[in-house]
């Protein structure tokens, strides 16, 4: 078995919103895909932004079933823990510079996995469905995003020679809503084995475990608990099995300003100011994804915008906090849930008006 890559899109121009859906018409059993977006900044800056904040879509789909479906957070989540890092994102608030959101849809355990695969041939019309809006945030223009400037490009890493698969990953986000002060009760469902739970609780100012406080898993109305944890001690035992994460992220702010990290819990900046000489920072952020920065510049406080370069440790990509149910690599290393008639997943919020989204991956078979 050898791996070839092709493009499905290449650099394809998208109108500002829109959505876009792209045939996948090979045969071969495909391992994943890699999507990029990219986009260049409008004249002056495009503040408190990313990419990602502008995808509301990504899918793979056949007619009615969906086979993959995240928003651009979630997807640069679950690309992450799939490959252990971040993969290279362009992240920054200056004028006339590009951004883009990089993400994998992994089919399979690893790159070239023979068992878990995704096998176009065994589909009717297989596709992949992409929907954005450049004016998510902020509107297009000088202070956003470039206009006519959104292209797309999508890979297909196909499996040449290989085996025949018994069945492949579906990702999808099964629930959401606003958070309140109480228990939020999902009912998961249990027609295939779950491989991933992927939770990201978010609200502005607060920290994961405040919008979610606990979260319980279980089965057959409490027969058989698999966890029951506060939400701080899930992130932290999380924080000893995944990698620590870093990305660069370059902003535009004076002093006083908020920064807003893509990494969600113990975010930790290192600043540097490459236009003004003798600048020094001070950052009071509290390990939650965002905080102010102090800035000086030959010991006077700086008050109007200049560039800031960040190198950005932490965890918890985009607030999303991820439960794995056997080890990764493992065949049969996953829950069992069309053993059981029910599973419930309780969410004990602590505050409301944040919002929670649940997803899963489930190891279907063909």
């Amino acid at each position: 078995m050898f791996l070839r890559r092709t493009y499905l899109e290449s650099r394809f121009s998208l109108p500002n919103a829109g959505e876009r859906t792209t045939d996948i018409a090979m045969k071969e059993p495909i391992t994943n895909i890699w999507i990029e977006f990219r986009c260049a900044n409008g004249a002056t800056s495009n503040k408190d932004v990313t990419m990602a904040d502008c995808i509301d879509a990504i899918e793979v789909i056949d007619g009615s079933d969906v086979i993959y479906a995240l928003d651009g957070k979630q997807a640069l989540a679950l690309t992450s823990y799939y490959c252990n890092c971040l993969p290279n994102q362009l992240i920054t608030e200056l004028g006339n510079t590009t951004q883009n959101l990089s993400i994998v849809i992994p089919f399979g355990r690893f790159e070239g996995d023979p068992v878990y695969a995704f096998e176009p041939a065994r589909f009717l019309n297989p596709q992949v469905r992409v929907k954005w809006n450049l004016a998510n945030i902020r509107a297009v223009g000088a202070d956003g995003f470039a206009t006519g400037g959104l292209v797309y490009t999508v890979v297909a890493t196909c499996m040449e020679g290989g085996e025949t698969a018994k069945g492949y990953f579906m990702t999808k986000e099964i629930y959401s809503y606003v958070s309140a002060v109480g228990v939020e009760y999902v009912d998961l469902p249990t027609d295939y084995p779950y491989k991933m739970l992927m939770v990201r609780p978010h609200y502005s100012t607060k920290a994961i475990y405040t919008v979610v406080n606990n979260m319980m898993l279980h089965v057959n109305q409490q027969q058989y608990v698999l966890f029951n944890m506060r939400m701080t001690d899930f992130i932290r035992y999380n924080s000893w099995i995944e990698p620590i994460l870093h990305y660069d992220h370059v902003f535009q702010k004076s002093h006083g300003d908020t920064c807003y990290h893509v990494l969600g819990y113990a975010d930790t900046p290192v600043h540097e100011a490459t236009t003004a000489a003798d600048a020094t920072f001070r950052w009071t952020g509290l390990g939650i994804g965002e905080g102010p920065i102090g800035m000086w510049v030959a010991g006077a406080q700086q008050d109007t915008d200049i560039p800031v370069y960040a190198q950005v440790t932490g965890h918890c990509v985009h607030h999303c906090v991820l439960h794995n149910f056997g080890r990764r690599d493992e065949l049969g290393d996953y829950f069992d849930a069309p053993s059981f008639r029910s599973c419930r997943l309780e969410l004990t919020g602590g505050v409301a008006g944040g919002n929670v989204y649940v997803s899963l991956v489930q190891a279907r078979p063909y």
